[in-house]
């Protein structure tokens, strides 16, 4: 392994570590070494080969108060619930006040009427959009003012918000139960990921939902597949083993083989400045026929 590109000569040697689990091993090494370099939790990544290895990591991290985004961050399904990604992005903007988000809560806004209705609203890019939008912003404003947990803010949200769209000619009065039962959806979902998620719907801010509109801020959780074409300061790839790395038990100089070895070489490269490679010590899997052709021994 050699590095290139602007961070070549960056003074850090990419290790492979034993550890009990994903966690711990992330807990022990990867963050405190972020947190030493002063990388930003935004330019990091954890990659896992699948969606479930991540899943179990996102409780633990979220326990420590690292803000992430990726399979298992949210308490709830985000695509599932209507109301979900206009209530993540003004619970944002009024925490961070960035008005480049406008943009993309317009964008939000679209979304909705073309849900609740089918069909394109010139409106909303008119005076009419604009004095909507920043009424919304108000509202979600004043909500986490008066009370900053989501089960109470999205009881309120939705409504409110159909008011003012429909006040604003940007949605029919028809189109109110729609938002009102997506947030009352959204809700049910967050208590019933409760034990998955860890995360208790009578303690869950304002503040906290709207870190998911804030990817550039979180750490990034991706499997392997989806981390192509990325980059990132810092990468952690956890349960590097056989039967998951590659997946099955391929033969030997195999297409299958082949290919998981291409997959793996896309992973490390995403990596810009710091790179560490986990397996588990107590899972009866045998590290990863890979890397023994990474790393001479074992860095443990």
């Amino acid at each position: 392994m050699s590095a290139v590109g602007e961070n070549k000569d960056y003074d850090f040697q990419p290790v492979w570590r034993q550890s009990a689990t994903p966690f711990s091993g992330l807990e022990d090494y990867f963050l405190p070494e972020v947190e030493a370099r002063g990388i930003d939790w935004g330019e990091c990544a954890i990659l896992a080969p699948n969606f479930y290895i991540l899943c179990a990591i996102a409780p633990r991290l979220r326990d420590m108060g690292i803000p992430l985004i990726g399979p298992g961050a949210r308490p709830y399904k985000k695509s599932n619930h209507l109301i979900a990604p206009l209530a993540e992005e003004m619970c944002s903007y009024i925490e961070y006040s960035d008005p480049r988000m406008i943009w993309t809560i317009r964008r939000r806004t679209r979304e909705i009427i073309e849900n609740c209705e089918s069909r394109w609203n010139p409106k909303l890019f008119t005076f009419n959009g604009d004095l909507a939008i920043a009424k919304i912003a108000a509202l979600a404003r004043r909500l986490r003012d008066e009370n900053p947990l989501v089960r109470v803010f999205l009881e309120k949200f939705a409504s409110e918000c159909a008011n003012i769209m429909i006040d604003n000619e940007l949605l029919v009065e028809s189109s109110r139960k729609l938002l009102e039962d997506s947030s009352a959806s959204m809700i049910e979902d967050i208590e019933n990921h409760r034990r998955t998620s860890g995360i208790d719907v009578d303690n869950f801010s304002v503040s906290d939902m709207g870190l998911f509109a804030r990817g550039d801020r979180s750490i990034k959780l991706l499997t392997l597949h989806k981390a192509k074409g990325r980059e990132f300061d810092a990468v952690a790839i956890v349960r590097v083993q056989e039967r998951l790395v590659p997946y099955g038990n391929p033969c030997r100089s195999s297409e299958e083989e082949d290919e998981a070895r291409r997959l793996l070489y896309v992973a490390i490269t995403r990596a810009r400045k710091v790179l560490m490679i986990f397996t588990d010590s107590n899972d009866g899997k045998a590290p990863s026929r890979f890397l023994s052709e990474i790393f001479v021994q074992n860095s443990v």
